[in-house]
């Protein structure tokens, strides 16, 4: 059998990944979190945002095309970096949330 390890066989490959976001309810939260993503290189496949906790807070989820685990991790860095967002993980439910 043969075999090619070269770094470029699979450099176009991109896995789908569920990440949910709890954010302050504010305006422009939405449009700050998909620039980040973007600016961290993840294409968004889809989104949807849950009504608001009645504590200011909404769920949002994800599906992102991401590189490998580490440009997830980058991109989720990016994420709470944003000044609404309290936490980003991968899956469809924020722990606590």
């Amino acid at each position: 059998i043969k075999c090619d390890w070269s770094s470029d066989v699979c450099s176009s490959d991109l896995f789908s990944v569920p990440v949910a976001v709890m954010t302050r309810d504010e305006r422009g939260a939405l449009a700050g979190i998909a620039l980040g993503i973007s600016e961290a290189g993840a294409n968004i496949e889809s989104v949807m945002q849950d009504a608001t906790n009645g504590e200011g807070f909404v769920q949002i989820r994800f599906r992102l095309q991401v590189e490998s685990v580490a440009h997830l991790e980058r991109v989720l860095a990016r994420i709470e970096a944003e000044p609404c967002v309290e936490r980003a993980t991968r899956g469809w439910q924020v722990a606590g949330g």
